[in-house]
């Protein structure tokens, strides 16, 4: 068994030892203040005072003697002795003084509260419910039906209905107490099992502090390894982002077909970052090419979505205000099918089916202008 575990089942044993000892005490100075009471108020000759006093006086001795046997390991036992005479005295307390009112039925509800609070064990619950409630139920149930002859001081109705009325109370509080016990035990188990544990976890930090103090010179050579590493990749990093730049352009390179008329093609997946760098591209491409027609080439995209149509369109719009014009060629059925999904106006698209016929069209549109470029060659 471990320390920690022989510790708590002593120091367990110290706390039953004292509750059991102040029950004692305690049970001792009631007991004598009836006795006193009762030999003031009854004398020593009636039969009332005959028995409770010799009851109260049993009472006395046992609490004596369950005082010196807190510490044994007959303790718990005495204590359900000493709480099985206290319901015997509350069973005979009616018949000693031949009358019935049913007040002390209620002293009952108390033997379960205090087996609880003296062994701190859910069990003496049920079994001090187990001992009271039938003796009640009996021994009131006798008095009401006049086989213990007593006299009833009022109606047996109201007699039934109070004990009926005690034995709930009675069955209720016990189930309460029950449940609430249960719940702060298993409270209790889980916080001495976390300080077990928090003990555990302390030793292994010492012992981790211990191996740090070892690792420290190592922690420092991994520091230096890892500022070079930081720059290494540093510099990977910016290869990279110079990588991804320049695919960037390559994706969407502006391509000059005639004067004034450039070719964009899109290629691959376009990403809001790539849709950034396409507009950019455009414009740049209008301004140094003075383009007045753009020719967007979708016939390498992969795919259309929402994000990328609704940037076309914006892109052709801010062309238009520029006084150029935009044709779309190579939109596949997918991307067509997409751009009517979305709600988007086609009728602001210029397409045609393949980049060549675009360009046969923009030829014989302006055919001065090629004429134009064959005399400058």
């Amino acid at each position: 068994m471990k320390a920690t575990d022989m510790s708590n089942i002593v120091a367990w044993r110290d706390d039953l030892t004292f509750r059991i000892r102040l029950f004692a005490v305690l049970l001792f100075l009631l007991a004598l203040c009836a006795f006193i009471l009762g030999l003031l108020s009854y004398g020593a000759d009636s039969l009332l005072s005959f028995g409770i006093i010799s009851l109260l006086f049993l009472i006395l001795a046992d609490s004596i003697i369950l005082y010196f046997l807190a510490s044994s390991r007959y303790a718990q036992i005495g204590v359900y002795v000493t709480l099985c005479l206290i319901v015997l005295l509350l069973a005979l307390i009616d018949f000693f003084s031949g009358t019935l009112s049913g007040a002390m039925w209620v002293i009952y509800q108390a033997t379960p509260p205090i087996a609880l609070l003296v062994l701190r064990d859910v069990r003496a619950i049920v079994i001090m419910i187990a001992i009271s409630l039938p003796v009640m139920l009996i021994v009131g149930a006798l008095e009401i039906i006049g086989i213990i002859p007593v006299i009833l001081l009022t109606t047996p109705e109201a007699l039934i209905f109070n004990l009926c009325l005690q034995a709930i109370m009675m069955l209720v509080l016990g189930f309460i107490m029950y449940v609430i016990s249960k719940r702060e035990l298993t409270i209790m188990r889980d916080l001495v099992l976390a300080r077990e544990e928090a003990d555990h976890q302390l030793q292994r930090v010492n012992q981790l502090l211990e191996e740090q103090q070892n690792l420290n010179h190592e922690l420092g050579e991994s520091m230096r390894l890892m500022r070079e590493s930081q720059e290494q990749l540093r510099l990977e990093q910016e290869q990279q982002d110079k990588l991804r730049h320049t695919i960037s352009l390559l994706a969407a390179p502006v391509v000059p077909v005639l004067p004034g008329v450039v070719v964009i093609p899109l290629v691959g997946v376009f990403d809001h970052e790539r849709l950034q760098a396409l507009v950019d591209t455009i414009l740049q491409g209008i301004r140094r090419f003075d383009a007045h027609t753009v020719v967007l080439d979708m016939t390498g995209m992969q795919s259309m979505d929402e994000e990328l149509a609704r940037t076309l369109l914006s892109v052709i719009r801010m062309m238009r205000l520029l006084g150029s014009k935009t044709v779309v060629v190579g939109i596949s059925p997918e991307g067509a099918e997409a751009l009517v999904s979305l709600g988007i106006d086609v009728n602001v698209l210029h397409a045609m089916p393949t980049l060549q016929e675009a360009i046969l069209q923009i030829v014989q549109l302006e055919p001065e202008r090629v004429l134009s470029l064959g005399s400058d060659l």
